[in-house]
């Protein structure tokens, strides 16, 4: 199942999208199946969207404190 999800929260209060939405952060530790994870949360009533970018990019180049790590798809 998902993770507990808590709404994303800023000295302002609650965090919203553009668009007016509510942002939920729900930490998932490793996703085995994330096109599972994406359907299963696309099928939650009232969710407008997620933050699994699937399909997007084949390379993240992450900064560090020693430089940066490249991750290839």
């Amino acid at each position: 199942g998902m993770g507990e999800a808590t709404v994303r929260q800023a000295d302002r209060g609650m965090v919203r999208t553009d668009g007016g939405n509510v942002i939920y952060d729900a930490d998932q530790g490793v996703i085995a199946d994330p096109v599972k994870l994406a359907a299963d949360l696309k099928a939650v009533t009232g969710v407008v969207e997620h933050g699994l970018f699937l399909g997007l990019a084949s390379l993240a180049v992450i900064g560090t404190d020693d430089g940066h790590e490249t991750i290839s798809a």
